[in-house]
């Protein structure tokens, strides 16, 4: 079980952050959950099955922070490596996506 508290932003609306946890290596059997707000500050949820590539919202503003809670459960096999990724969703000259100093991941594994 995995849970990210993540600030982000971005410089351009259309350009929006992506994130996605994915394995490097082996697989990942599990689901997912995030928890946001968009830039009229409304709710957002999302659920999803592993791989993950999520588009979360951004304003045009690198400033302007946004913040989202994933929490994800899953199965890995024996050789399974966690990844965390983010980029532009489109791609484009002069977009910038950031993952903010401050962001948490954390992880606690009970046998």
């Amino acid at each position: 079980m995995v849970e990210i508290n993540l600030c982000y932003s971005g410089n351009n609306a259309s350009g929006d952050y992506k994130f996605g946890l994915t394995p490097s290596a082996g697989t990942f059997n599990g689901r997912m959950t995030t928890a946001s707000y968009n830039s009229t500050l409304s709710p957002v949820v999302q659920a999803a099955i592993f791989p993950i590539n999520i588009i979360v919202g951004t304003s045009a503003d690198i400033d302007d922070l946004f913040h989202i809670l994933i929490t994800a459960s899953f199965t890995a096999s024996q050789n399974a490596t966690f990844k965390y990724q983010f980029a532009n969703s489109a791609a484009a000259a002069g977009r910038t996506s950031r993952t903010w100093k401050g962001s948490i991941l954390r992880y606690k594994r009970i046998d």
